[in-house]
């Protein structure tokens, strides 16, 4: 293996225009680029996944060193930024010193095409993958078979350790030695004809829809407008509305129904076209057709004074 170092910006930065360079001078026998994210001086470079793709470009793996794997928490991850390979550096992230012949150092995940590369050891993988348990009575530790028939039910959540194996028919598994029950589910599941994947269906195209509309909406000029969702006026004509009371305020507030005095106060503001996709709160007798809780889009106009019917009509198709 031979090192080829690669220069960096005033600011310490990695190099990109050096880093393209590099690649290329080295495309027939590049192994991989190592690359800590956020850099070693506490930066988010925002040419991270440009230098991976690079390296992909070049026939390389992108390694990214785990010295800062805390900082990318609910930010981004190894996998969203590019890289294939990753570890952990114990030490820094869970304050664990070094010593004791241990380097503090854990592997924690590769991209699926790593895989059969590997060692036979738990993996973790970036993407999205199925893996299945294989259970043998042998191979589990104590009576873990035991509990396995008596304790585990459909619906479980379980934490397993073992080794990577194919099964006969060539599927990925892990051979279980030891496993721990993580969720306990309480209630079975529903059956085939109201099917787990229906239920989900339907909130995914429930998020579907909705994110289109906001994206129409928006691509129509209005400016969406977060409106109180407790307000001091209750609103919505004759609906009526939820009543909640405030103890630091000392007063009576309402769950909103209509948003659109907040809206007209927008217009009052110049603040020209704006929409509010918000939940509305009647409280109403319970229907089947009509939840307790229900979506609703109010959009106003600096001109719908002179707005028509027809201009309407347009905009809610």
């Amino acid at each position: 293996m031979k090192i080829v170092s690669i220069g960096t910006d005033a600011k310490g930065n990695i190099n990109m225009e050096d880093s393209r360079k590099a690649a290329e001078a080295n495309k027939d026998n590049l192994s991989a680029l190592m690359v800590t994210y956020p850099s070693t001086h506490g930066i988010y470079e925002e040419g991270i996944d440009e230098i991976c793709e690079i390296i992909h470009d070049s026939g390389g793996q992108v390694y990214r060193d785990g010295a800062n794997v805390n900082a990318q928490v609910g930010l981004t991850s190894p996998g969203w930024i590019g890289a294939d390979i990753c570890h952990l550096n114990l030490h820094k992230t869970f304050c664990i010193p070094h010593g004791r012949g241990d380097p503090g150092m854990r592997l924690i995940g590769v991209k699926k095409h790593l895989v059969p590369f590997l060692p036979s050891h738990t993996v973790l993988l970036f993407l999205s993958f199925t893996w299945k348990l294989y259970c043998e009575k042998e191979k589990l530790h104590g009576d873990q078979f035991e509990q396995l028939k008596i304790l585990v039910d459909i619906g479980n959540i379980l934490g397993a350790c073992g080794t990577v194996k194919r099964t006969d028919k060539g599927e990925l598994s892990v051979c279980v030695s030891s496993f721990a029950i993580l969720t306990k589910s309480l209630l079975p599941l529903p059956d085939k004809y109201h099917g787990l994947t229906e239920v989900a269906a339907v909130f995914w195209k429930r998020a579907k829809i909705v994110s289109e509309i906001c994206k129409t909406v928006e691509s129509l000029g209005f400016v969406e407008i977060e409106t109180p969702v407790l307000q001091g006026a209750a609103g919505g004509a004759k609906a009526r509305p939820f009543v909640t009371y405030h103890n630091s305020l000392g007063r009576e507030l309402y769950l909103r129904i209509a948003t659109e005095l907040y809206l007209k106060r927008m217009l009052v503001a110049d603040a020209g076209q704006s929409n509010d996709l918000r939940n509305w709160c009647p409280s109403a007798a319970p229907s089947f057709n009509q939840g307790q809780g229900c979506d609703g889009i109010k959009a106003s106009r600096g001109d719908s004074a002179v707005a028509t019917f027809g201009d309407l009509v347009h905009l809610t198709e």
